[in-house]
């Protein structure tokens, strides 16, 4: 019987991923302020504790994820996952609702998510109850190394299924787990060595133009305007603009019944709306900044296998959309040109970029936009969500242009994300209208070619000036 370092046994020792590994080292060269660390958040009007701290233990229990640690061993990084132990679990719990300070929650908040930075502990993850004059708020904090945005949703989905059935007196009756995060690591870590050569030649047939490091500076003067002669200070300066400057969002929404004719036109062109939304992207950079090559970045969640869609871990890859835009392609071929690459190169997820042989940062420069497409809220209608129109300040962007895309079950929200150094109001607002008018364009007249769509719409944005 082996122990670890804070004296729980240890069930099993497992390998991990590269991307395990880049995670690790991200976190290494982070600060404990800026540990990536995901947040799941809801209020509950009463509370039985008893009956929540038993619906944390037994999703502890279930999930390995929540007991596993990162530690290397014989020079190896590995995941340690250990038995289950009651003492796991841990809820924190704060009374404030005499306290009128708004900024203790961030201050608790921030505290515990510097906690998380050390990855050789037990659990990867905190739990936070805050009593206000509203109600109870729950917070779990988790680091990204053992979790996704698709997790967080596994853990409320459970989390509540098993509240509400102790509070009743019955047995949570949740499906039985036939795969946890270190068969996915397995599995993931024998398929890239079956396939390795087709892997790399696969991406390097679509980002072979970023091996010319002119090409990406000239991008970027472009992009900037910066005039320095050296490809070095060009970078360094387009670099040191990412990392400073305020950043805005701007958000949209696809609405008012438009929903439903999208997905129609989707069967139509025997496509999809994923297609037709990335392609919406591609088209209103290229309307926009005249571009006739346009490189999209966009994480995929890797859950299509039916028994990794219940496992709490990062599932995530990502996959680049490398697209000439040619003038005289209809908006029929160019959606069924987008739908089919993303069928391909899903094919080809890249977990770490050192299974690409391409530089990341010159990834990142070389990016006109980055996409999070989430359609992980198509039960709910917008208009019993948070999402809202207009501007917004941001903290932090990794990509000068991102874009979060959330589906609903009548709309699709649209919130562009900027820094304002690289991008203005004017030119956000304007991709937005381009992008509404493809869409829109889409579900009717799709045999129009993209050059004469970005003439008719940019006639009706003179209109309308």
């Amino acid at each position: 019987m082996s122990l670890c370092n804070h004296g729980f046994i240890i069930e099993k020792v497992c390998e991990t991923s590269q991307a395990q590994l880049d995670a690790w080292e991200m976190n290494k060269s982070a600060s404990p302020e800026n540990c990536s660390v995901l947040s799941l958040q809801f209020s509950l009007g009463s509370l039985n504790m008893n009956s929540f701290q038993i619906s944390l233990e037994q999703l502890v229990e279930r999930h390995d994820s929540l007991r596993t640690k990162f530690q290397y061993i014989d020079n190896s990084l590995k995941q340690v996952v250990c038995r289950y132990d009651r003492s796991m679990v841990k809820i924190d719990y704060f009374d404030i609702s005499s306290d009128n300070n708004t900024g203790l929650i961030s201050e608790i908040f921030n505290k515990k998510r510097m906690e998380l930075y050390r990855l050789d502990q037990i659990p990867l993850a905190r739990f936070l109850f805050f009593k206000r004059n509203n109600g109870y708020h729950f917070y779990l904090l988790i680091h990204h190394i053992i979790s996704d945005a698709w997790s967080i949703q596994i853990l409320k989905r459970e989390l509540f299924l098993c509240y509400e059935a102790i509070q009743k007196g019955d047995e949570p009756k949740l499906p039985i787990l036939s795969r946890q995060l270190s068969d996915y690591t397995r599995d993931i870590i024998r398929a890239f060595n079956k396939k390795e050569e087709k892997f790399v030649r696969f991406w390097a047939s679509r980002l072979n133009w970023l091996n010319d490091p002119v090409a990406i500076t000239q991008s970027i003067q472009l992009r900037m305007g910066i005039e320095e002669s050296s490809n070095a200070s060009i970078r360094d300066s387009y670099l040191k603009i990412l990392s400073s400057g305020e950043n805005k969002s701007f958000t949209w929404n696809f609405a008012e019944g438009k929903l439903e004719k999208l997905v129609l036109a989707a069967t139509r062109l025997n496509s999809s709306v994923n297609s037709i939304v990335y392609a919406s992207f591609l088209f209103s950079i290229y309307a926009i900044f005249n571009k006739d090559k346009i490189l999209l970045a966009t994480p995929i969640a890797d859950r299509t296998n039916a028994g990794d869609r219940s496992i709490v871990g990062c599932l995530v890859g990502s996959i680049y959309l490398s697209k000439q835009m040619l003038d005289g392609t209809t908006l029929e071929n160019f959606i069924r040109e987008v739908y089919f690459e993303l069928l391909k190169s899903t094919r080809y997820l890249i977990y770490s970029h050192k299974y690409i042989l391409t530089d990341g940062m010159d990834l990142r420069l070389s990016s006109d936009v980055f996409v999070n497409f989430s359609n992980r809220n198509q039960t709910q209608s917008i208009r019993a969500s948070t999402a809202g129109n207009g501007f917004g300040t941001e903290d932090d962007l990794y990509y000068p242009l991102n874009c979060i895309v959330s589906e609903y079950s009548d709309a699709i929200s649209f919130k562009w994300q900027y820094n304002c150094q690289v991008f203005s109001d004017a030119e956000i607002i304007s991709l937005t209208h381009y992008q509404n008018g493809f869409l829109e364009n889409v579900t009717g007249e799709s045999e129009t070619s993209i050059s004469g769509l970005r003439s008719k719409l940019h006639e009706a944005s003179k209109q309308n000036s």
